[in-house]
């Protein structure tokens, strides 16, 4: 078989994405699933491409203890050729109630108000009014009961160069790195401005040492007019204007070449 030949076969095949993030890539919050920027991409990307595109949507978490595992579980099964891995800040830089209550009354009175909690989002989430008062309610809850992150900057840092560096043993695989989180936090909070600053940071040289591409999605979600319309009440999760846009940003990766396609 020639080269050229083989080629042609090799890109009739369908290519298979594996997006490991967090709930901004699953799409958490959306009434249809189909608005994740994932999904966006990849229905976009087999019309460009003439490609069938087949997606895999798999939460991580660096801090776990039993991250790395897991990833090679996923890759195994999968076999992908192109991964795009979520460098995320959530675990150290947003305080959770839920969590508090964990730690302080236990596992029961916890559950019961993450349940309200998420019972309250869904019922608010499309209203400003509602919005507002939930934003208020979360407030005078981290006064009242406190709020605790789920892991700190140096276990997640330490989490994240370890998913890296495994990565980086797949020799024939594609993968990029991307950030699009804590947009509110950095802009409001000067305290967690640094700290997520350092974390860019430290991100970015990561990905420069193991030689993966970085794409930052958060510019122009904060560039773009009207900014109410881009979280949820939680300040947290994206709207569908939002994946929209990062969707148009993750394809024009691709169609620049920032993502490399194997041939």
């Amino acid at each position: 078989m020639t080269g050229q030949a083989a080629n042609s076969e090799h890109s009739s095949l369908p290519l298979s994405i594996i997006v490991f993030g967090q709930s901004n890539a699953t799409g958490e919050h959306l009434t249809d699933p189909g608005d994740a920027w994932p999904r966006l991409v990849a229905a976009e990307l087999g019309a460009r491409l003439g490609r069938e595109v087949v997606l895999q949507i798999r939460p991580i978490y660096v801090h776990s203890p039993g991250a790395i595992k897991y990833l090679e579980r996923e890759l195994e099964k999968y076999e992908p050729d192109v991964v795009m891995f979520g460098a995320s800040s959530f675990a150290f830089a947003q305080r959770m109630v839920g969590l508090s209550i964990r730690h302080r009354w236990g596992d029961r009175p916890a559950d019961l108000y993450q349940k309200l909690e998420r019972r309250v989002d869904s019922r608010t989430r499309h209203s400003h009014t509602g919005s507002k008062a939930n934003r208020l309610a979360r407030r005078a809850l981290v006064k009242v009961v406190g709020a605790e992150a789920a892991a700190s900057y140096e276990t997640v840092l330490e989490g994240t160069e370890a998913v890296l560096k495994r990565l980086a043993r797949e020799e024939a695989l594609s993968v990029v790195v991307f950030q699009m989180n804590a947009i509110v936090s950095a802009r409001e909070m000067p305290s967690e401005r640094t700290v997520l600053e350092a974390f860019d940071r430290d991100v970015k040289a990561l990905s420069e040492r193991y030689r993966f591409p970085l794409i930052d999605t958060r510019p122009a979600i904060a560039d773009a007019p009207n900014q109410a319309s881009m979280l949820f009440a939680d300040l947290l999760h994206y709207t569908p204007r939002a994946h929209r846009i990062v969707a148009d940003v993750v394809l024009e990766a691709f169609a620049d070449g920032t993502v490399v396609l194997p041939r």
